[in-house]
């Protein structure tokens, strides 16, 4: 049987095969162009790596069979990938303070130094909005007109009464760009310093000017939330320690027979708008069953009755094939969230306690509808007795059907 072959060793040499295809497989080049330090505009083909944070450098092709070339700060004004990114390179006042509570200082003011960036352009018009994200957090820019660009003053610190407070100057700002503008000192009050919050202002400030606005802001890109149904085969076994000055059994470790069972689960996953949604979270409450028995003489049978609701959390990374197909890897937490009146009888009879394991999953889905999915979950605590030790792990066949 596929379950008993397939072992732990095997399963992490095939998931480092998948890793390797991953690095090899995701790079795609897309239509794109940059603009060179001499206004000179060249398309070309663009590494699109989905940004989450502001690259210094940029790989493409001036063809698809052509070597990769490097542009950065030093060669290249402008580039971005048609339809879906533009970046631009400006000198700027940029405050690198840390918002992290523990980092806070009781400096009001922002600390700025002045650096040759390239900005993500979040949305373009006669109102346009920027943004620079790195390990220290986001920090977004604006620009009226042809005027220059000029940091939005946002900046947590410690109070002298030992809280945190907040310079909000980005409001005074906007309010004294955009006054006369359809723009209300109460709307501002509301507006937090947050990608979609700032997005929606400016689209709102150049739609009054009767301007059609460019929006680049991931925060507009379509969100998915999937549900997918799904059912399985779990093929799990118990490994039973007994000490013999507790239970006179002569024997010290009992394994029960592996059982094929039903398992079903209901996966909510959450696809991420970055990195060309090649990454997921995933939350499955699922239910299981095992049930074996194993004599061990001619008067005593031990048995194992375990049946439970379960919880998994995890990440999940997909490797496109092509436009309907993919593969995918998992990483999850498994909880036991109530297992019932479940018990191993080996003479007394134990109640079987919750805990939690690992799990590790090889996929593909087509077409975002239909998925199948080998995972392997490892040892998980059942029994923690002095002299009673009980482990369940087991591996999985799990159908999938995208229900909406």
């Amino acid at each position: 049987m596929i379950f008993q072959k397939f072992s732990l060793p095997i399963w992490l040499s095939v998931l480092m095969l998948l890793l390797n295809i991953s690095v090899q497989s995701q790079i795609t080049y897309e239509k794109g162009y940059f603009i060179d330090n001499s206004g000179n505009k060249t398309e070309c083909l663009i590494r699109n790596v989905d940004w989450m944070k502001n690259p210094d450098s940029f790989q493409y092709k001036l063809s698809e069979n052509e070597d990769a070339q490097t542009g950065n700060l030093t060669n290249t004004q402008e580039f971005g990938v048609i339809g879906e990114s533009k970046f631009i390179r400006a000198t700027v006042n940029i405050d690198r303070s840390s918002q992290e509570v523990d980092k806070l200082t009781l400096v009001r003011e922002p600390s700025f130094s002045n650096e040759t960036l390239f900005l993500m352009v979040l949305v373009e018009g006669k109102a346009t909005l920027y943004k620079f994200e790195d390990s220290f957090g986001a920090n977004y820019f604006y620009k009226v007109s042809d005027g220059k660009i000029e940091p939005l003053v946002f900046k947590k610190y410690i109070t002298r009464e030992n809280k945190i407070g907040e310079n909000v100057q980005y409001k005074q700002q906007l309010f004294n760009a955009f006054n006369g503008q359809g723009v209300t000192e109460k709307e501002l009050s509301k507006l937090a310093y947050r990608e979609k919050s700032l997005t929606s202002f400016f689209q709102k400030v150049n739609n009054e000017s009767s301007i059609d606005a460019i929006s680049y802001s991931k925060e507009n890109r379509k969100k998915w939330i999937n549900i997918i149904l799904r059912p399985g085969i779990h093929y799990s076994s118990v490994n039973l320690e007994v000490s013999p000055t507790n239970t006179g059994l002569v024997r010290r470790e009992f394994t029960f027979e592996n059982k094929l069972s039903p398992r079903v689960g209901v996966e909510i996953e959450a696809v991420m708008p970055f990195n060309k949604n090649k990454w997921a979270v995933t939350a499955e409450p699922f239910y299981e069953t095992y049930e074996s028995e194993l004599p061990i003489s001619a008067s005593q049978t031990l048995s194992v009755d375990y049946k439970y609701f379960g919880l998994g959390l995890g990440i999940r990374h997909y490797l496109f094939l092509n436009d309907n197909s993919k593969l995918f890897i998992n990483a999850s937490g498994i909880f036991a969230i109530d297992s019932g009146n479940s018990n191993i009888d080996i003479g007394p009879s134990r109640p079987i306690e919750k805990g939690s394991t690992v799990a590790a999953g090889l996929g593909f889905a087509y077409n975002n509808r239909f998925f199948v999915e080998f995972r392997h979950t490892f040892d998980r605590q059942l029994l923690n007795y002095v002299f009673q030790n009980a482990q369940y792990s087991g591996q999985s066949l799990i159908l999938g059907y995208r229900l909406f």
